[in-house]
């Protein structure tokens, strides 16, 4: 059973962290590609503001018992196709946009995290808990891309060099 205040401090440390892994990001090296797969930071931050989008989405209908509203992806490879379809429509915007959506989105989600009760997050989705949803759209995908952020910029470093 997931716990909101965990929630709220899980969300809370690994936005920390991730704003600091991208405020680390030079703007000589933000157009750069490579942070994940050729993805630049521009279209990292638009990938991560579309999940953060989706989980608070996902907390908003669960909570005003609209789940038959919630967008469902199908197949086995439907996130691959959605980040995807996601980057094609973000590609084109420049990164203060990207940016200001990021943190539009993360504040959404933690505001939503914040309206939801608690038995509404614990309720079960498609087989797992709405918690764990929220948790994979963010937090969870904040820490993975933290990472690569990170990662990124040691192979930067060490190719310079």
């Amino acid at each position: 059973m997931a716990d909101k205040a965990e929630m709220h401090r899980e969300l809370e440390l690994a936005w920390a962290d991730l704003t600091a892994a991208v405020e680390s990001v030079s703007e000589e090296d933000r157009e750069k590609p490579g942070v994940v797969e050729s993805w630049t930071l521009k279209d990292l931050l638009g990938h991560i503001a579309f999940w953060s989008g989706r989980a608070a989405e996902t907390l908003r209908c669960v909570c005003a018992d609209r789940v038959e509203d919630i967008a469902v992806g199908e197949g086995d490879n439907w996130w691959d196709e959605w980040n995807e379809r996601e980057y094609n429509i973000r590609k084109d915007r420049s990164f203060m946009e990207a940016r200001t959506e990021f943190l539009r989105n993360y504040k959404e989600a933690n505001a939503c995290l914040d309206a939801a009760p608690e038995d509404k997050i614990n309720t079960k989705l498609r087989g797992k808990e709405v918690a764990a949803y929220f948790v994979g759209d963010t937090y969870g995908h904040y820490r993975e891309h933290a990472e690569h952020i990170r990662a990124w910029l040691r192979n930067l470093e060490t190719s310079e060099d």
